[in-house]
């Protein structure tokens, strides 16, 4: 059964997952050449969306596994979009 407040999730989940995905596509400056950044960084990002996917996947009318898909990739999209200072390496581009 499907209830009302699904679909604001759904559009929620489909818009932060498209965001952090696409935050890896190159830069058209720099090439063909993925845009990783801080590879422990992508990782944890990359992961939120499998968590998100993986979470809605187990229970589509779970109220609470729809927020955590939601605040985990919020936490994806800013840990790409955010220069860590824990990081070792740095993303910006070389001078």
């Amino acid at each position: 059964m499907t209830h009302w407040w699904q679909a604001p999730f759904a559009v929620a989940d489909a818009v932060l997952a498209a965001a952090v995905l696409a935050s890896y596509a190159p830069d058209p400056v720099a090439g063909r050449r993925l845009d990783v950044g801080c590879e422990p960084c992508a990782r944890v990002a990359a992961l939120t969306v499998l968590a998100a996917v993986a979470a809605r996947a187990a229970d589509p009318a779970s109220v609470a596994l729809a927020l955590f898909s939601v605040l985990a990739l919020g936490f994806g999209l800013l840990q790409r979009l955010s220069d860590s200072p824990t990081c070792a390496v740095s993303s910006a581009p070389p001078h």
